[in-house]
This record gives C-alpha cells, structure tokens and sequence, in this order.
C-alpha cells in the first residue's frame, strides 16, 4: 500500500539576495542553502524587480552599496509597491551609512546588518523564515 503525500511538510524558505558582487551572492547562497532555504539571486536594481515579478520570496537580502541603483532606492520602489510593501527585508552594507540613510532604513526594513555579522543575519532570517 503506497502513502499517501505528507502535506504537513513546510515548503522550504525562499530568500531573494541583491548584491552587485557576485561573490557575495554566491557566499550567502551557500550559507543559507546550508539552512535548508531557497535562495535567488539578482546582480542589481533591475534584476531584483523581475526577480519580485516573477515570484515574491519569503525575505529579501539587500545590499546597500550598489552602482545602478542604491540599496535604498530600491527599497524605496519595493515599499511604494503594492504588492510588495509587507515582504520582509534586511538591508546589507560595508559601509557606515550617513544618519538620514540609516533612519529610512530602520522605518522600512527589518534593519541593516554590517557584512561582517552574517551570524547576526542568520538570526534575524531565522526569526522569520523558520
């Protein structure tokens, strides 16, 4: 006698990661694949919108610094959106970001993490993903 499906089972986490670097995305992609999440990548501004058209993740990663488009303009287009004004983000940089920069931040996503706490943006993905 076959079983049936198990439809108890969650589906896996879908997580959008925006950078410019390639590297990086590679990087976070193994991280997160390594917690059992989905994961997407878009290299810019433009990707990230057909990305989000195509199918909308669970959470986006953001980087903050890229050359097309900021960080921030694209969060900016991604909470005027309708569709995508509750998708959870958490912002990314290297840099030290200027205070009215860091005050958009904080009002339209779940924060900024420096690139060297990636244990801290585990948490904070975990928090909502798992």
């Amino acid at each position: 006698m076959t079983q049936p499906p198990d439809t108890t089972r969650k589906r896996s986490a879908d997580v959008l990661v925006v950078d410019d670097n390639p590297d990086m995305v590679a990087m976070l992609t193994d991280l997160f694949q390594q917690r059992g999440w989905q994961v997407r990548g878009a290299l810019g501004a433009a990707e990230t919108m057909i990305q989000l058209e195509t199918a909308l993740p669970d959470a986006l990663v953001l980087d903050i610094m890229m050359p097309d488009r900021s960080g921030i303009e694209v969060l900016e287009m991604i909470r005027y959106h309708p569709h995508y004004t509750h998708l959870p983000v958490v912002c990314l940089s290297a840099a030290v970001l200027e205070p009215p920069a860091m005050e958009f931040i904080q009002a339209f996503s779940l924060g900024l993490v420096s690139k060297n706490e990636l244990d801290r943006l585990i948490q904070i993905l975990s928090g909502i993903l798992d």
